[in-house]
């Protein structure tokens, strides 16, 4: 039997030639003024048929917009010069309009998925940055010092700012995404409702669910997530630990063949909800990292029902989504039992990810 194979749906990202982008959308009049061979750079790639992530309004006018280039030659234009096969950031800009929506983070981490899926046969990632504009593109350069860059040199008056894939024995969970570190680490299924899965992942999107267009905005987009649940296994979740996210089914009766494994996330914190002395701390807790509304936070804060806080980052999507079934057929779960917070051995981990068809290159260990 086979795995539900990944469909993506409407949504305001998505990849298109330079040869349909058009270059007097007000979107880069910034980046005209700053780069002066902007225009001409433009047109290169519209006549080799490159191709960029882009994101538009409802109007069609441009909102974000990420190039990405391989490179393997030897440039001495940097100091110190750059050598070996890499991936370039070569434009990455979000309009002021959609600030605070985390679209930035969701580019920087398809950039950073790229180079993880293909990081056995390139050495880093890198991007060059004025940094006059990089604080005008929502503080883009503390963004990625944050999640592993570090300052290597310089290109005239730029700053050049890598990331190399993390060394075992310096990981860490932010500075190392999308890597995962796998040997120290405890493995739990996380069972998320269907209505809340569709709102918390970008790339981890259902066939079911491709004619629905998600919304723009930070918790969407965002890779730091909070979930918050009611089962009591919540309390042996630690940070480090890596969640295989089991969206459940959205048909009763349907389980077998409509709830799927999605996503392998790692966990940064667990709190209780009686850890908030008010409800002013909880929302405040949440902000930018949870998928309920205003409404669903006021009832959960009041009914207790939901206790636990999980927060963690979504480090990738599967390839494919093993359903229910597979995963029985594969002893990874028991035919009767009810998925709750579940620890899973490590074969019972690696078998999901062979089922996921998951690049090995995510791991550390």
């Amino acid at each position: 039997m086979k795995a539900v194979v990944v469909m993506r749906t409407n949504d305001i990202l998505r990849v298109q030639n330079f040869s349909e982008i058009d270059l007097n959308d007000h979107f880069f009049d910034s980046l005209k003024d700053n780069y002066d061979d902007f225009r001409d750079w433009f047109g290169r790639k519209q006549e080799s048929g490159a191709s960029a992530y882009i994101a538009r309004d409802n109007n069609g006018r441009v909102t974000a917009f990420l190039y990405l280039k391989l490179e393997d030659d030897l440039d001495t234009s940097f100091d110190p010069f750059l050598a070996g096969r890499r991936i370039k950031i070569g434009t990455f800009k979000v309009d002021p309009s959609h600030r605070g929506t985390g679209l930035g983070k969701r580019l920087l981490a398809i950039a950073l998925r790229r180079f993880v899926e293909d990081s056995e046969n390139l050495g880093f990632i890198y991007v060059t940055l004025y940094e006059r504009v990089a604080r005008d593109i929502d503080d883009l350069e503390k963004t990625l010092l944050r999640f592993g860059f570090f300052k290597a040199g310089n290109k005239g008056n730029e700053v050049v700012l890598e990331k190399f894939k993390p060394d075992n024995g310096k990981y860490d969970i932010v500075s190392g995404f999308p890597f995962v570190k796998t040997d120290l680490a405890s493995k739990y299924l996380l069972p998320i409702a269907p209505e809340y899965h569709k709102r918390m992942f970008s790339e981890s999107r259902l066939a079911t669910e491709r004619s629905l267009t998600p919304a723009d905005n930070t918790p969407f987009n965002n890779v730091e997530k909070i979930y918050l649940s009611g089962n009591s296994n919540a309390i042996n979740l630690h940070r480090n630990d890596l969640v295989v996210v089991y969206r459940m089914t959205d048909i009763q009766g349907s389980a077998y063949f409509r709830s799927v494994v999605s996503t392998v996330g790692t966990v940064e914190e667990i709190t209780n909800i009686s850890d908030f002395d008010n409800y002013d701390m909880f929302v405040s807790y949440l902000k930018g990292q949870s998928i309920f509304a205003d409404s669903e936070l006021e009832n959960l804060w009041h009914s207790q029902r939901y206790p636990w806080v999980i927060r963690f980052l979504y480090n990738f999507s599967f390839k494919k989504y093993p359903t229910r079934q597979m995963l029985i057929d594969n002893n990874v779960i028991d035919t009767e039992r009810r998925i709750g917070i579940d620890r899973l051995s490590d074969t019972q981990f690696d078998r999901i990810l062979e089922l996921g068809d998951v690049s090995e290159n995510y791991f550390v260990n």
